[in-house]
């Protein structure tokens, strides 16, 4: 029976051929690149891991795909198996005649094999070709059925059934068939043990003349049993010729393809050999060592040519005239060596000419300085940015505090210092008392500084200066979020803490356990009130809204998303961990946004200056890494983009256990304003003053001075009331009177009927009154 038929029994063995490119869906043809892809597909889908309950067949499924694409993504092996491809599948003539299948597994398990015979086939291809396994290289043990010991005794039996064999009937062994050694067993070199080394120096028998041996080997079996024809049976001299040639050739043909199938086989053992493979990683690691000695000597030789070459450069340099300094000549020194006498009048006009050709080639340039910090600026928005920015107000501070010192350290301002000099110190000549010549630079650094000082903080005085705009706002926020007052601004990060940013809730109500606060802002982000919220400003009868961010180009795929104008930056803070509690914060977090966040992380951006500052030429990265929970478009709680007066109703009649949803909104607004005034987040602002036109239309109700209108509050068109229009009351029959109508069974409020009459139809609850109504008397 054949190959296939007689592997039926032991179709889950290990050992037994499949088709490898049926195995990993690919076609024969196909690239190594596609055969790569399909393998690592179809591993992660028979993975053990991944198939629980059916670990053993799916061990067996991921084992055999190992093993195909082992062979098919190397060249040599695949267009083996690509040669041998049916034979392997499909049986040949031998299996016909015997179990091949069967042989092998006993002589794969240990057992012995029939004694050679000088006559016999013996081992044969269709055999040889059950041990192109890469399976049995998976035990590298030293017993029979291991990869030794399986090996070992294959090659033992080849060689005895070599030595043993007898010569074709009527010829003689010739050439090195003949050779007497070939009939000793110590002529054919065996597999070895796992410690036989691949090279040994004491003479004995290695492995890399096991592999020289074998994978030029050639056989001396006779093949007679190859033959076509009985030659017994011809009619005449000349038929039996013919037979004799056609038996030659087929026993050739038949020696040529045993001879390459061990050959073959040994080159597929040498591949998988523990053995030969440490060989090559110590030879890999020794050419890889000697050639980076070889380059670090060269690169050294290399560097010593150079400096050798810059040397005799400077050894030959001869300097031209144009670079050779000469002293300077002292006028001066010559003037009054002579006797001479020094005219002031002259020394007047020098001194002039060159204040006047120093401020005219300062005026010439262009330029904006900074004496305080001692930079200069090519443009005037570059120089004001810096003049509103927090270091530099720090410096001037500085350098006031210093100025004033040195005013009551000398007892008098630093302009009367030229007109200090005492009568004796002035000269006997007629001419004026000149004060020694000052530094001119020095000099207008000096004005420019004063001037800075009293247009910025008033002439300096003892006096507390004036509170800035900056500090204004500053003081504003501290008062509307005063767990700020307690926090550094820009802290330093130590070891193991963390950032999280906070664009809602966590604005004004921050996480536990934080060292520090850092104001910024996160791009290609939006902040919408696209989340759903039944644990926090909402119930599950009737979830409110609250912020989220959703990234920007996820947003602007939704249906009806609006436009963002000040871009795709939300604005918020970002508050530093203690690292002593990270841990307990990140589970807080994580507790507190259960409700459809995830958290990932982004750089928060800014100026590291001063918390008005409107912008910069280059935004600087305040946090290379900040937690941040946002709400992807497919989690459970996200409701998307909904239009802007049906949104703010809904945040203005719904309340949760932590409080009412527009109360959420406000402080939210409040706080984004007073941290960045130059903001405009379209969004956030615009429902708070539909949430605010809503609330002032309820109260005006709720006063008796409310119209019975759906709008919420008079749009810029509506026509305007008389002054002494009395408002519109409503019967008896539409009950409650001028209050805000009331949902019986969760209690919402709502601005008008049919804004409860919505509500009823959408929430599914019984039909709600107006507050509670009164009986007729």
């Amino acid at each position: 029976m054949g190959a296939r038929q007689s592997s039926e029994a032991a179709a889950a063995d290990a050992d037994v051929f499949v088709d490898y490119y049926e195995l990993l869906e690919v076609d024969q043809n196909e690239p190594v690149e596609g055969i790569r892809k399909s393998y690592r597909r179809l591993a992660l889908r028979y993975h053990p891991d991944k198939n629980p309950g059916k670990e053993a067949e799916a061990n067996k499924k991921f084992t055999k795909l190992q093993e195909a694409y082992e062979v098919l993504s190397d060249e040599t092996e695949r267009a083996w198996y690509d040669q041998n491809r049916d034979r392997l599948m499909q049986g040949t003539e031998e299996d016909a005649e015997e179990d091949v299948d069967a042989k092998f597994r006993f002589f794969r398990s240990g057992g012995t094999a029939p004694k050679a015979s000088s006559l016999a086939p013996g081992v044969g291809v269709a055999h040889l070709l059950r041990f192109y396994s890469p399976s049995i290289a998976k035990d590298l043990s030293d017993t029979d059925s291991s990869f030794f010991g399986t090996y070992r005794r294959l090659f033992a039996l080849i060689a005895e059934e070599d030595r043993v064999a007898a010569p074709y009937p009527g010829e003689v062994h010739e050439n090195d068939f003949a050779d007497p050694d070939r009939d000793d067993a110590y002529w054919y070199v065996g597999f070895g043990h796992p410690t036989t080394p691949y090279i040994a120096t004491d003479g004995r028998r290695d492995v890399r003349s096991f592999y020289q041996f074998w994978m030029n080997f050639s056989s001396r079996k006779s093949f007679a049993w190859k033959d076509k024809f009985d030659v017994r049976d011809a009619q005449d001299r000349r038929v039996k010729r013919l037979m004799e040639k056609d038996n030659k050739r087929a026993r050739d043909a038949a020696r040529r393809e045993y001879n390459e199938a061990i050959r073959s086989l040994a080159m597929f053992i040498r591949r998988r050999d523990p053995r030969y493979k440490a060989y090559q990683a110590a030879q890999s690691e020794a050419t890889s060592a000697a050639a980076t000695a070889e380059a670090e000597k060269r690169r050294k030789a290399e560097a010593a040519k150079r400096q050798e070459e810059k040397r005799k450069q400077a050894a030959s340099f001869q300097a031209q005239s144009w670079q050779m300094a000469h002293e300077p000549e002292d006028d001066w020194a010559s003037d009054f060596t002579s006797g001479e006498s020094y005219d002031s009048s002259d020394a007047h006009a020098s001194s002039a000419d060159e204040d006047t050709s120093t401020e005219e080639a300062e005026e010439d340039e262009e330029s904006f300085d900074c004496v305080a910090c001692n930079k200069r600026f090519h443009s005037r928005a570059a120089w004001e940015n810096h003049e509103r920015s927090k270091k530099h107000k720090k410096e001037v501070q500085r350098l006031k505090r210093e100025m004033l010192a040195e005013d009551e350290l000398l007892g008098e301002d630093l302009e009367l210092d030229t007109q200090a000099l005492s009568v004796d110190d002035a000269p006997t000549d007629a001419a004026p008392a000149e004060a020694p010549k000052k530094d001119k630079k020095k000099k207008k650094q000096e004005k420019k500084m004063r001037a800075a000082l009293e247009q910025q903080d008033g002439p300096p005085s003892r006096a507390a200066p004036p509170v800035s705009p900056t500090d204004q706002m500053h003081a504003a926020l501290l008062e509307k979020l005063p767990h700020l007052a307690a926090l550094p601004q820009f802290p330093e990060r130590p070891p193991g803490s963390f950032d999280v940013f906070g664009y809602g809730s966590l604005i004004f109500k921050p996480p536990p356990h934080a060292i520090g606060y850092t104001p910024g802002y996160i791009q290609g982000f939006a902040r919408r009130f696209a989340q759903h919220s039944v644990d926090h400003r909402g119930t599950p009868e009737r979830p409110g809204r609250v912020v989220t961010l959703v990234k920007s180009e996820d947003w602007k795929q939704l249906p009806d998303a609006d436009e963002a104008p000040e871009g795709d930056i939300v604005w918020g803070i970002s508050y530093t961990i203690d690292p002593a509690h990270a841990d307990e914060v990140r589970a807080y977090l994580d507790y507190r946004e259960k409700n459809g966040y995830t958290a990932m992380t982004a750089p928060i951006l800014g100026i590291a200056a001063d918390i008005e500052e409107t912008d910069s030429e280059q935004p600087e990265v305040l946090i290379p890494e900040a937690l941040v929970y946002v709400g992807l478009p497919d989690n459970e709680a996200f409701v998307g983009a909904e239009p802007l007066d049906q949104l703010a109703e809904r945040i203005y009649t719904c309340q949760g256990p932590s409080g009412r949803n527009d109360e959420y909104l406000l402080r939210l607004a409040e706080a984004v304003r007073l941290l960045t005034p130059h903001s405009k987040d379209y969004h956030l602002f615009t429902l708070e003053k539909k949430v605010l036109a809503l609330r002032a239309a309820d109260e005006a109700r709720a006063a008796g001075h409310g119209a019975v209108a759906d709008v919420a509050a008079p749009g810029p068109d509506a026509p305007e009331t008389a002054p002494n229009a009395k408002p519109k009351r409503r019967s008896k029959k539409g009950g409650g009177g001028g209050g805000p109508e009331k949902c019986n069974v969760c209690h919402a409020g709502f601005p008008s009927r049919s804004k409860l009459f919505a509500h009823v139809r959408e929430a599914g609850h019984a039909q709600a009154a107006p507050q509670r109504k009164g009986k007729h008397k």
